[in-house]
């Protein structure tokens, strides 16, 4: 079984909606610090008989899915690794929690569109009146940067950006920040102890330009490690 990845998007979004507090010890816990954990172990997607009967146990829907807002929770790391992947069925903390998390799932999953969507037109305006200047535009490309997408594979002139992998980026000093995985169109990035997100293809995302820097981030939350801005609420 593939575990779960979770996406700087995701992460947020349930941290933002469920925290700050580690569901599990109940006490603060910082986004940049927090661990996702499933309510529900992951481990039982490879149990079906076993999952059956926990979704049973517990009063779920039989569309129950453990890989999804209603069931993932902010934690601390410790917490994350003494809880491991036990369940107490009927345990009470577990049935609380499960109905929060529930209850919570819709706005989680708003923040979530939030994150990606927000202050897009602004976002796109930017990217258009910067390369204007640099006469970079015509009708098409201005096309394919309102609908997001670049059908050509090839980066619209103007927008500088370095090369790993044959992949581009739209960060500054590629060269200091290491690839360590990709999920939703985005690369995961570290360098040093710090981790970020960054588009694979900017004109898939072109809501993570950032406002500040006009740069792609990297994004960790709403912050982007380019410049420390903020940029989402």
């Amino acid at each position: 079984m593939i575990k779960k990845t979770f996406n700087t998007p995701e992460r947020y979004a349930i941290w933002k909606s469920l925290g700050p507090k580690c569901s599990w010890c109940k006490t603060p816990v910082e986004y940049q610090d927090c661990h996702i954990d499933h309510i529900i172990p992951e481990k039982l997607l490879e149990d079906e008989e076993k999952l059956k009967e926990v979704i049973n146990n517990y009063a779920l829907e039989e569309s129950f899915d453990i890989n999804s807002f209603e069931n993932w929770v902010p934690v601390h790391p410790s917490c994350n690794l003494t809880k491991g992947d036990d369940v107490i069925e009927g345990a009470p903390i577990f049935l609380e929690l499960l109905k929060k998390v529930k209850d919570k799932a819709e706005e989680t999953a708003r923040i979530f569109t939030k994150w990606h969507t927000q202050n897009k037109t602004a976002k796109l305006t930017t990217v258009i009146a910067r390369e204007a200047e640099k006469g970079s535009l015509d009708k098409t490309t201005v096309s394919q940067i309102f609908a997001g997408i670049n059908d050509s594979e090839e980066p619209i002139v103007g927008l500088t950006g370095s090369t790993i992998d044959n992949q581009v980026f739209y960060v500054p000093s590629i060269e200091t920040w290491k690839v360590i995985g990709s999920s939703d169109g985005l690369y995961e990035l570290q360098k040093g102890e710090v981790t970020g997100s960054a588009p694979i293809n900017p004109y898939e995302h072109p809501e993570l330009l950032c406002k500040n820097c006009k740069h792609y981030g990297p994004w960790d939350g709403n912050k982007c490690l380019s410049c420390g801005e903020y940029s989402f609420e």
